[in-house]
């Protein structure tokens, strides 16, 4: 039987924690700040947790071969090169692995060097709106064109909960998934003209307006539009010759037919995604299961897209 290895227990421990319950899997749990273990421990009590945080772990254990990397962002990469030095073979780690171009060459190395499978958690590949969008679009005859938007609503983020770095590498660290997701259906740019204006976010120094266009490896051609300092969402628009699809939000697919100026939305199941947090209970069990689908974010792939993250948001000039 697989056994898991948690790293971190935040938030998202608690999300990873339902799941592998309900798929039966044995899992232990490493943590560093005691108020948040003791938030996991309560909801958890007959779990294995361990204090003092994954160097102090690794001082005496020898862990799983399954592990899954929840830290807070900006230690998930030295959390990450830490378990692959200490032969783990197998680690999901939560988005976005690193916060420059150089951390995650390093992964990369260092997975290729130790025969380390290491993939980047962008859930959102695994929802079922993408899973019915990608039935439509292979109906229809593929890709035409597409948009999207990754607005931040920066009103609600909490400055005090990040660090300056996180907060100035933003789109990284958090509004990647959208543009994973984008680039997941159309594939990633063989071309990109990018525009950064703005400073609407003092926090996030680049600027707080994005536009622009491009062409995928598949010459599907985008655009993109994103003004922090304005009224916005998430979101995708995929168009092909028989429909306009929205993820508006992006855990629902709403169609448009051509002739029509109407928008429904999609009448399909989204129970697992009700039910568990959306996309993480397939992407555990294709993490588990050593699935090579390419609804899985290799750290290769993930180190292919990450240089035009930082075109996007002009963090590389």
């Amino acid at each position: 039987m697989n056994k898991v290895l948690i790293v971190g227990c935040g938030y998202m421990t608690l999300e990873y924690a339902k799941v592998l319950q309900a798929q039966h899997i044995e899992f232990e749990v490493i943590g560093n700040r005691i108020e948040k273990l003791n938030i996991f421990k309560k909801a958890y009590p007959n779990i294995i947790c361990y204090e003092g945080g994954y160097q102090n772990y690794l001082k005496t254990n020898t862990p799983f071969e399954n592990v899954i990397i929840a830290t807070s962002v900006e230690t998930g990469y030295e959390a990450a090169k830490a378990f692959m030095e200490n032969g783990v073979k197998n680690i999901l780690t939560e988005k976005p692995a690193g916060l420059t171009q150089a951390e995650i060459n390093d992964l990369q190395t260092l997975s290729t060097k130790n025969n380390v499978r290491l993939l980047v958690g962008y859930n959102r590949r695994f929802y079922q709106s993408i899973k019915h969008a990608k039935k439509i679009i292979e109906k229809d005859g593929g890709i035409l064109s597409a948009h999207f938007e990754f607005t931040e609503w920066i009103h609600t983020i909490d400055q005090d909960k990040f660090p300056p770095l996180v907060l100035s590498k933003f789109i990284i660290a958090n509004s990647s998934h959208v543009i994973d997701t984008i680039f997941h259906l159309l594939g990633r740019p063989k071309e990109i003209n990018a525009i950064i204006r703005g400073n609407a976010v003092k926090w996030h120094p680049t600027g707080s307006i994005f536009c622009g266009s491009g062409i995928s490896i598949n010459d599907i051609p985008f655009t993109y539009h994103s003004n922090w300092g304005a009224p916005g969402r998430w979101a995708i628009e995929i168009l092909t010759s028989l429909h306009r699809i929205y993820f508006k939000p992006m855990e629902r697919l709403s169609i448009q037919d051509i002739g029509s100026v109407k928008i429904e939305e999609l009448n399909e199941s989204y129970d697992i995604d009700i039910d568990f947090k959306p996309g993480l209970y397939l992407q555990v069990d294709a993490f588990l299961k050593g699935s090579s689908s390419d609804l899985v974010c290799t750290i290769e792939e993930h180190q292919a897209n990450f240089e035009f993250y930082e075109q996007i948001a002009g963090y590389r000039n």
